[in-house]
């Protein structure tokens, strides 16, 4: 992860997630990745990130959760209610 004043970047393995209160910043370093041959392709949605969803709240606040990642590792693990037995 690396955070400036202007923009946050989080990685993971081939992936990377941009947040910044302006758009500009992400595409000047969008624009400088691209210059080190680094191919950037823009999503415009983060549930591609590791199924990672951005929810913003109402006061500005953003809320991120995994629920995809959540679902399949309870199901995997026969937690859930439809595919195990609760004690």
């Amino acid at each position: 992860m690396f955070i400036e004043d202007t923009i946050i970047a989080v990685t993971y393995a081939d992936d990377l997630l941009l947040w910044s209160t302006e758009d500009k910043y992400m595409i000047v370093l969008g624009q400088l990745l691209n210059k080190a041959s680094v191919d950037i392709e823009d999503d415009n949605d983060t549930t591609g990130f590791l199924g990672v969803k951005l929810t913003k709240t109402p006061k500005g606040s953003i809320t991120m959760t995994q629920e995809g990642l959540m679902g399949q590792i309870i199901e995997t693990m026969g937690l859930d209610l439809a595919h195990g037995t609760p004690k």
